[in-house]
């Protein structure tokens, strides 16, 4: 967990030495919480950070048992603030869990870091998939893409042709997903979540967040954008 951790650092950090803080993607919502910024060095450091490798079926033992709290959100609220507390799961990705859509899917691993009455969560899975055909959708689809209007230079991602379906470790059954969401432990709801599949150049996304279809003055970039975003919120529940 802490080389994706390390990811998004060195692209936020790319991405505001090159083109600004306004040039964050919808990703930073979440990951912002994970680091701390440096304004006098313009450069975001990671919080101290608690590793923890926990095998996956002792981990579900653990969260079945009368060991772990059912009030969960007092477990929450005893989570110590600003620190980054990652738990890598070892085990092969063939304990898996279905989802109503009827995909499948592996879990590697998860952080999460508090601050206040939230917590910022960064889940590390994969996609049971056909990672050839994968790749080729990719292909197509991508092809001919264009950044929306302010965000031109993503363009390059698009044209360096290193497109395709990243297996989850480097198990060729699994395409890597990275989930991210922030929970409020006030409401205990989730205000917004995240699924990114790793696209090698990119990521593919899903999100409930309409911050990514909106401009500076918060108008939406393009005025078909409104309606993916309603569709989008509806497929993400």
């Amino acid at each position: 967990m802490d080389q994706l951790v390390r990811h998004f650092s060195n692209e936020f950090n790319w991405r505001n030495l090159h083109q600004g803080l306004s040039s964050m993607p919808g990703s930073f919502n979440v990951m912002e919480a994970f680091f701390r910024y440096d304004p006098p060095n313009s450069v975001f450091r990671i919080l101290e950070e608690r590793d923890h490798l926990v095998p996956f079926l002792e981990f579900l033992d653990f969260l079945t048992s009368g060991d772990c709290s059912e009030d969960v959100k007092a477990a929450c609220e005893d989570i110590e603030e600003d620190i980054i507390y990652s738990f890598n799961l070892i085990n092969d990705p063939d304990i898996i869990f279905s989802v109503d859509a009827g995909s499948e899917f592996a879990v590697a691993g998860v952080s999460l870091v508090r601050h206040g009455s939230e917590i910022s969560i960064l889940l590390l899975g994969g996609e049971k998939t056909d990672l050839g055909a994968k790749t080729e959708e990719l292909k197509r689809n991508l092809k001919g893409s264009r950044a929306v209007p302010g965000r031109e230079w993503l363009n390059a991602d698009y044209e360096s042709g290193n497109i395709a379906a990243v297996p989850l470790l480097e198990n060729p059954e699994f395409w890597q997903v990275v989930v991210l969401t922030r929970l409020n432990i006030e409401t205990m709801t989730q205000d917004v979540k995240y699924l990114l599949w790793d696209a090698g150049a990119a990521f593919t996304y899903l999100t409930d967040d309409v911050n990514v279809y909106l401009d500076e003055n918060r108008n939406y970039i393009l005025f078909e954008l409104e309606k993916t975003s309603r569709e989008v919120a509806e497929r993400i529940k």
